[in-house]
């Protein structure tokens, strides 16, 4: 240390002390690195009165004199410390005051009369409001000082040690609305959740904020009013960003609300549970639709053809189908059967797939629920026309002639059409009632045979149209027109 003695300076690193005894013996008392010693002029050996206190075995000691204070911030409970310079060891403060400046005398009051109840020493007038204390840091050489926002507003602290001090200015702002310090909210805030489109499982994020500002490692709980319809993780914790993914697997259909809660504020995601009713994808599909089908006539319908449109291009372009279709499979409504289908060619990567399903049975004027499923990579296709449609059925290939009554070109459109594959594949073999129905007994000129043919077709537009039958055209022929509506 740097001493100085009627104007001279001296470097020094003890003290030595003489008391002023006129009878006694007058021992030295010598400072030095904070230990005390004692000795007597006539003795050449000290006697330890102190032991130092810069050096122990485990211990520096170092005092501090004009210290400096860096700010801070936080999202939370106001929390306030004093951070020195130095770093590391213990320190010890004295003569410690903190002022607040309040918002008005009123307010300054209130802090007053309750700090005082708390044991605190406080002074202070007017506005301000002063704590003397004296604290004793941990061993990381911080001193806390824990303050409670009781109400909207702003005001200055102080701290002041020695001869230095530092001043914060604190803003309170107002709790967001439900009670709560931080504000919780979905990206979304309600959702259709078609399941049969998009599928059994969704990721939803959740975000925390304070004050507009991101809350890291804030725990949002997650709860729901309808949870045989939902399935969530009980909680998840926010990264750097205030945010989190929450994973939501639907169950069956319905309303389902998801709260998320954090430091009691709290958000809702309203949930809109379509296409899930239970079912399910079988290993290795991805997606599944529940088609429901009206039955419009007073009559029960067996193993009845249905014709279903799709899109089946948006599908295979975002990777949810198969670029042929060969992945799409039909059951029953429980799920015990698959069903017969029949795509129809051409159609497939198309906006407007038809597909025809062949379904046991719908109830006269009643409804019944069919399942689709796809999603598949692995899958081939069992798009398959004989088993969809009856045994013996006879598709119509469109040709136009220029003089419907022309025999030969009439003639002529049968025999190209006998000849070509496609819808005419396939001509009727299977005659029922018919005793000699592969044998020559029924021909033979000036006879006339009776014998009854039961065909099955189908048509896309409507007018009038008509069909010619027989074992040849224009041969021992009947005739027929009707109007399709």
């Amino acid at each position: 240390m740097n001493l100085t003695i009627n104007g001279e300076s001296y470097s020094t690193c003890a003290i030595l002390v003489k008391p002023n005894y006129y009878y006694s013996n007058k021992p030295y008392l010598i400072f030095e690195h904070t230990a005390v010693f004692e000795e007597y002029p006539n003795y050449n050996t000290a006697t330890i009165v102190s032991e130092s206190s810069s050096f122990s075995k485990n211990r520096i000691t170092i005092y501090l004199i004009n210290c400096s204070f860096s700010s801070f911030s936080t999202t939370q409970s106001v929390n306030l410390f004093l951070e020195p310079v130095s770093y590391g060891g213990q320190r010890y403060y004295s003569s410690l005051n903190v002022t607040f400046e309040s918002y008005d005398e009123k307010t300054a009051n209130k802090w007053r009369e309750s700090l005082n109840k708390s044991g605190f020493d406080v002074g202070g007038s007017g506005r301000d409001v002063t704590i003397n204390a004296t604290k004793k840091s941990d061993d990381d050489g911080e001193v806390w000082y824990y303050f409670n926002a009781g109400s909207e507003g702003s005001c200055t602290i102080s701290f002041s040690i020695s001869s230095s001090s530092v001043d914060y200015d604190v803003v309170v702002s107002a709790a967001p609305s439900g009670g709560g310090i931080f504000d919780v909210s979905w990206n979304v805030s309600s959702f259709d959740w078609n399941v049969s489109l998009v599928g059994s499982q969704r990721t939803f994020k959740v975000s925390v904020h304070y004050n507009n500002d991101p809350v890291k490692g804030a725990v949002v709980d997650l709860s729901t009013d309808a949870p045989d319809l939902v399935s969530y993780p009980e909680s998840v914790t926010t990264d750097q960003n205030g945010e989190s993914t929450v994973t939501v697997t639907a169950l069956d259909n319905g309303t389902a609300h998801l709260f998320a809660t954090a430091g009691g504020s709290g958000g809702i995601l309203k949930l809109i549970i379509s296409g899930a009713g239970g079912g399910f994808c079988p290993t290795g599909w991805g997606y599944w639709r529940e088609i429901t089908i009206h039955n419009n006539v007073d009559e029960d319908l067996t193993d009845y053809q249905i014709k279903i449109e799709m899109d089946t291009q948006s599908l295979i372009s975002a990777g949810k189908m198969k670029g042929d279709c060969g992945d799409i499979r039909f059951y029953d409504e429980n799920w015990g059967s698959t069903l017969s289908y029949w795509i129809e060619e051409g159609t497939c990567d198309s906006s407007n797939t038809v597909i025809w399903v062949k379904v046991p049975n719908i109830p006269a004027s009643g409804t019944v629920k069919i399942n689709m499923i796809y999603g598949n990579p692995s899958a081939t296709s069992e798009s398959d026309i004989d088993s969809t449609f009856y045994d013996g059925t006879l598709y119509y290939t469109r040709y136009s002639t220029s003089n419907p009554e022309s025999l030969d070109e009439g003639i002529n459109a049968f025999k190209s059409a006998s000849d070509q594959p496609g819808y005419c594949k396939k001509f009727i073999t299977n005659y029922e009632n018919i005793a000699n129905s592969n044998s020559n007994g029924c021909g033979g000129s000036n006879q006339n045979i009776a014998f009854w043919v039961e065909a099955y077709f189908y048509v896309d537009n409507s007018g009038l149209w008509r069909f010619r039958y027989g074992p040849d055209f224009g041969r021992g022929v009947g005739c027929m027109s009707m109007v399709i509506l």
